[in-house]
């Protein structure tokens, strides 16, 4: 590839890729768009990689999140090398309106399908994430459901007590969840 993109997320990697392309199509030199690209600093929130006190890794994008953006981190998370095992802090999903009960019932579905060993689920709309998780087979007994009034400390007591050292927690939700206070 002529570029180093700076983001192993797949979903960012191609959006910059379509970027560069259209850049290099008006005429930008190619080592112009390479400075540019290297000054790119993802979002502090954005697919960040970082280590718990206990020493699990925490995929930490829950700056924002939508259904396709969720879907995305899941892939990107299938492709990330790990020692244990995955599971999933999942927040609510805002701004879908009537549509809302239905995306968060798809979202505990597609949870299901990844094996996860524990699913963390922030927020007022989780109950339908939660039906969909157990409705498609999930174990009801690893599903941990938080209210958004919940304080973040025990959130995180709980996490840290589950989760083993070579584990990995994948942090998704919409902003105003505010999962980076966990």
């Amino acid at each position: 590839s002529i570029f180093d993109f700076p983001s192993k997320a797949d979903h960012i990697r191609h959006c910059l890729a379509a970027a560069a392309g259209g850049a290099l199509e008006l005429g930008i030199s190619k080592s112009k768009i390479l400075d540019e690209i290297r000054e790119i600093h993802q979002d502090t929130f954005r697919h960040k990689i970082l280590k718990s006190k206990n020493r699990f890794s925490i995929i930490d994008d829950s700056y924002n999140s939508s259904y396709e953006s969720l879907s995305a981190a899941l892939e990107t998370l299938k492709e990330t090398k790990y020692n244990g095992k995955a599971s999933a802090l999942i927040g609510d999903i805002f701004e879908l309106g009537d549509k809302s009960d239905q995306m968060h019932y798809d979202i505990g579905k597609l949870l299901s399908a990844e094996n996860f060993k524990y699913i963390f689920l922030v927020g007022e709309n989780i109950k339908s994430t939660k039906m969909g998780a157990i409705d498609s087979g999930f174990n009801e007994d690893c599903i941990f459901t938080y209210s958004l009034d919940t304080p973040r400390q025990i959130i995180a007591e709980q996490i840290l007590n589950k989760l083993d050292t070579e584990d990995v927690l994948l942090a998704k939700a919409s902003h105003g969840v505010n999962l980076k206070s966990i």
